[in-house]
């Protein structure tokens, strides 16, 4: 009896002595679960982890990012922004929790790690990339990955973890209660996935230089760029990135950090937050696409002018930037959509200068021809004398001949009047007579003319026919020459009045004296000396082009040559004749009977295949293979 109850008594202590150590794990799981929770105080018992995931180029598939190690809580995984890359989550095992074996799963709540993940799909509507939360804490440890299908937006995560220095407290403690044999096989791949994953680290900081261009003295873990905890109430935390720099062409954009509180995890004034633990700026490239094209456009050239109205011109042409480094050309095609900008524009950078004549100066001679000068100045706009080459235009003449008055002295008289002053019976005729010579010209008799010798200046004139006839005339007609002399002619009609009304009569009707002139002399102007050409010279050559040649002379109206006439309208003393081919291909070559004729060329043989050897510089160079092949 007393061995039974003794018995009894044994177990009832080693079951007690279960349920304590069951109660006392109870405590340190109810312990570490509450320490997700213990973050709001005061940062004494875990630490927040957060990272940024911005490597743009990545192999095609499932990439790991991350991994979220065990014990971790208020787990936020978000992409920055909508692409068609996924997140999927994976545990220790290899069994995937979302995402998994190329299999998209919808939005909804996952199982996996001890805890509950809730997973929210992109969406279209507000351009917002995948989502993935979870309270934990995890009982092991879970694989974040991106399965990458084009350029990755950026990753960022974030969780709480225990304080080491909290546990090694704790478990300082209570060292000799959970003494426990580890698990080497375990420990083994656990130190050999770390190896490896610190390789991968330090790979992706190299390479963030050469690929992102960045640099970071920030811990690193998965090439994920992490925040440094900051012990105390506060700490900085990687929200995202500015706005790219450009809308297209390769810009860049840099990530952002804010201040946060770890009670509550909302965000403060950045002087609440060390400032030396700041997360250094971060710059990533954005934006990549090539740029719509464009009319690009160069400086105006110089004006086409040094004076007076010219032109300016400039390049125009259609580009693309392709990046902030590389521009292209395109065709004008690819810009139809814009407004071309004007190539051409009219320029004046100054007004011209112009010749400016004074008056003529006086006769040389009184008498006879002689020569008169003028002054002829270039004179700029404002009116200052300039250097002669500053005026385009030709300079007028400074000198020209001049005709003084007839040196022989005499009288000279005009032709009588055409009628006599009446109508009919007698009348007198009149006409001008002058005393010339001397160099002086004046009317009456003080130039030393002899007056017995002055001619009349009226004479009686008498009309045979009654006064009942009258002469009309008709209009002159235009001159027969069009300079020198010429005559004119018009209509003379012999009329009478009767019956209230005037009708054609016979001439002997009207006095005959009085007839007008119906044929007159006409001089419009001066008739200028003229070109004169002889017939064309023969044909140098019969084929190939040969050249005829004339004499070309200027002559005025004393058949005499001169130099007055305008050489702009000189016709050509010289011009092409039978430029077509001739019929052989080796006409004019020399015969080969000369021993100096040979080749100089080396491949004579092609100048005779290609029919070249009627021009005289392939025969020179292939003389002995253009006669042979003749």
């Amino acid at each position: 009896m007393n061995v039974l109850r003794q018995m009894n008594w044994i177990i009832f202590e080693q079951v007690t002595f279960i349920l304590f150590l069951l109660l006392i794990v109870q405590c340190e799981i109810d312990s570490s679960e509450k320490q997700c929770g213990m973050c709001s105080g005061k940062n004494n018992t875990c630490d927040v982890v957060s990272g940024l995931f911005t490597r743009p180029r990545l192999p095609r598939g499932y990439n790991l990012i991350a991994r979220i190690p065990r014990g971790a809580c208020n787990i936020s995984i978000t992409e920055l922004r909508q692409s068609r890359n996924y997140l999927a989550l994976r545990i220790r095992t290899g069994r995937y929790v979302i995402n998994g074996n190329w299999a998209i799963h919808p939005t909804g709540k996952y199982q996996a790690a001890g805890t509950t993940f809730v997973y929210k799909r992109h969406s279209t509507e507000t351009q917002t990339g995948e989502l993935i939360s979870a309270e934990g804490p995890t009982t092991e440890p879970v694989d974040v990955l991106l399965i990458y299908a084009q350029s990755n937006q950026g990753i960022t995560y974030k969780y709480t973890i225990p304080s080491k220095k909290f546990h090694r407290k704790r478990n300082g403690r209570r060292r000799h209660r959970h003494r426990q044999k580890p698990n080497n096989h375990r420990d083994r791949w656990t130190r050999r996935r770390n190896r490896r994953v610190k390789g991968q680290t330090r790979q992706d900081i190299q390479s963030t230089d050469t690929g992102l261009g960045l640099r970071s003295s920030i811990p690193a873990r998965n090439g994920v760029l992490r925040s440094i905890p900051f012990r105390g109430d506060y700490t900085w935390r990687l929200a995202g990135f500015t706005e790219c720099s450009v809308s297209c062409g390769g810009g860049t954009k840099k990530t952002m950090a804010d201040c946060v509180k770890l009670s509550s995890v909302t965000v403060v004034g950045d002087n609440y937050c060390d400032p030396r633990s700041k997360p250094r700026v971060q710059t990533v490239r954005c934006n990549t696409h090539p740029c719509p094209t464009r009319w690009v456009f160069e400086n105006w050239s110089s004006c086409s002018t040094t004076c007076g109205q010219g032109t300016q011109t400039r390049v125009v042409r259609c580009k693309q930037n392709i990046s902030q480094r590389l521009q292209i050309v395109v065709a004008d095609t690819a810009c139809l959509e814009q407004e071309k900008p004007v190539s051409e524009q009219s320029c004046q950078l100054r007004p011209c200068a112009k010749w400016k004549a004074g008056e003529w100066s006086k006769c040389s001679v009184e008498c006879g021809n002689g020569i008169r000068k003028r002054q002829v100045q270039c004179l700029s706009d404002s009116g200052s004398k300039v250097d002669n080459v500053q005026c385009f235009s030709s300079k007028p003449a400074q000198e020209e001949v001049c005709h003084g008055s007839f040196c022989s002295k005499g009288w000279y008289f005009s032709s009588w009047s055409d009628t006599c002053s009446a109508n009919c019976g007698s009348e007198v005729q009149r006409r001008k007579v002058i005393c010339l010579g001397g160099g002086k010209e004046k009317y009456g008799n003080d130039n030393g003319c002899d007056l017995n010798n002055r001619p009349k200046t009226e004479q009686h004139c008498a009309k045979d026919t009654s006064c009942g006839g009258r002469w009309f005339t008709g209009s002159w007609s235009k001159c027969s020459s069009a300079c020198g002399n010429g005559t004119q002619t018009r209509d003379v009609v012999c009329m009478y009045f009767t019956r209230g009304q005037w009708r054609a009569a016979l001439d002997l009707q009207c006095q005959a004296v009085e007839k007008p002139l119906n044929k007159q002399a006409c001089n419009l102007a001066e008739c200028r000396p003229e070109w004169y050409v002889t017939e064309w010279s023969e044909c140098t050559k019969s084929c190939d082009t040969g050249v005829q040649t004339r004499s070309v002379t200027c002559v005025d109206l004393e058949q005499q040559i001169s130099q007055q006439c305008n050489l702009a309208e000189r016709p050509n003393a010289r011009q092409a004749c039978n430029i077509s081919e001739c019929p052989s291909a080796t006409k004019g070559l020399p015969e080969n009977k000369d021993s100096k004729c040979s080749d100089k060329y080396s491949n004579c043989k092609l100048v005779v295949r290609a029919r070249l050897c009627h021009y005289s510089y392939y025969r020179n160079l292939c003389c002995g293979s253009c006669a042979k092949g003749s």
